[in-house]
């Protein structure tokens, strides 16, 4: 069974993507075999023109998931995003560096020693997306990230999306149209296809009200 079929994108540095449509679209497997974490069965990930594979795909992108549980494992704030610099075996000097200036960036300095169970929702998601941006990842990809938010969580992870949208492709799988404000284009899955590519003023937000 085809999840995705005949998927053609082509993604520019410094843009923001949407990806929509209903359950079971191929959002999430859209989003996993461009981080690397599942190989296409046929076809091929390009960069700049030269073929990568899911290893190489896997160092350069930094993918978030739908439940920020499932992915913050540090005792504290600080070793959350410090964790995964130490795997990659960057200097002590840069990661410190590093944490100190996402978690400023993303307004989790001040809750820096905090458990994470003790965090809200919003702060949770904003601490996953922090200890993957502190990667420094060229492709940043979101699952669905307000999805489990109240309404100040929303809020909070908005902003934050906002502030690391630049310099980077973002792709975001989503069923929020509040995320419509960040996104230079909306592609529209249908049945593992692209079904359209469409520019946020041009799209038909019932599309995905029902999705």
């Amino acid at each position: 069974m085809r999840i995705l079929e005949k998927v053609d994108l082509k993604l520019e540095d410094g843009k923001v993507y949407l990806l929509v449509g209903k359950n079971g679209s191929g959002k999430t497997t859209l989003l996993k075999i461009l981080s690397g974490l599942l190989s296409p069965t046929e076809g091929d990930v390009l960069l700049d023109g030269r073929r990568v594979d899911s290893e190489e795909l896997l160092q350069i992108s930094g993918y978030v998931f739908q439940n920020p549980q499932t992915q913050v494992i540090g005792a504290t704030v600080e070793e959350d995003v410090a964790f995964g610099l130490e795997n990659l075996g960057i200097e002590r000097e840069e990661m410190i560096k590093r944490v100190e200036e996402v978690l400023k960036e993303l307004d989790l300095y001040d809750i820096r020693c905090f458990d994470p169970v003790l965090l809200s929702g919003g702060q949770l998601q904003r601490l996953a997306i922090a200890s993957i941006v502190a990667l420094r990842p060229k492709l940043l990809l979101l699952d669905e990230p307000l999805s489990m938010l109240d309404r100040d969580g929303v809020e909070e992870v908005l902003r934050v999306i906002e502030k690391v949208s630049k310099d980077r492709i973002v792709v975001i799988a989503t069923h929020d149209p509040q995320l419509f404000r960040f996104a230079d284009e909306v592609i529209l899955l249908e049945g593992g296809k692209v079904k359209g590519i469409h520019g946020t003023g041009e799209f038909d937000i019932r599309m995905i009200s029902n999705a």
